[in-house]
């Protein structure tokens, strides 16, 4: 009679395991969701900042206005105040500097 009250216990057991593992899964399968919808939304925000701007700031992935300030041309974050320079603005600012 023992035997037959372990092998339900161990039933009962098997199927509380089986129900934390589907929630579990269930759980999973819902944050991978939210995570491809993230995904989407900035590979969207990406792409369409590169049609009209061409780059987003590093730091906050909003579009990078370009800015003349005193002959250079900067892209700069609206948002988080980040400036940036390319190459050719980089070393005409330094040949001003000499």
């Amino acid at each position: 009679m023992s035997d037959e009250k372990d092998r339900f216990g161990d039933k009962i057991r098997d199927l509380e395991k089986a129900r934390e593992d589907q929630w579990a899964a269930q759980r999973d399968r819902e944050l991978l969701e939210r995570l491809r919808r993230k995904q989407a939304e900035l590979k969207q925000a990406v792409s369409a900042a590169a049609e009209t701007m061409g780059a987003l700031c590093p730091r906050c992935h909003h579009p990078l206005v370009k800015t003349e300030q005193k002959g250079l041309t900067i892209l700069s974050c609206p948002e988080d105040g980040g400036g940036w320079l390319d190459q050719a603005e980089l070393k005409s600012l330094l040949q001003r500097l000499k």
